[in-house]
C-alpha cells in the first residue's frame, strides 16, 4: 500500500473507535443510553477533529483516541 494511502485509513479508523470509547464510557458513568448515544454523536463531529485533520496526517489522530481510553 502507498505511504499515503495509510496515512489517511489510520486516522479514520482511530476516530471512529473515539465515538465508540465515548458511548463506553459515558454508558458506564451515566448507565443512560440515550445520553450515551447523544454524547457520542457530539464525539463524532468534533469541528477542530474534522478542520484539523481532514485529508491529511495529523498529531491529532493518535492523541485524541489515546487521550480518551487513559
Amino acid at each position: 500500500m502507498p505511504l499515503d494511502l495509510v496515512l489517511k485509513i489510520i486516522p479514520e479508523v482511530l476516530f471512529s473507535s473515539l465515538v465508540i470509547i465515548v458511548y463506553l464510557i459515558t454508558i458506564e458513568i451515566t448507565e443512560n443510553r440515550v445520553s450515551s448515544v447523544l454524547a457520542a454523536l457530539m464525539a463524532a463531529f468534533i469541528p477542530l477533529l474534522i478542520r484539523e485533520t481532514l485529508n491529511m496526517a495529523s498529531v491529532y489522530s493518535l492523541f485524541l483516541p489515546l487521550i480518551f481510553l487513559a
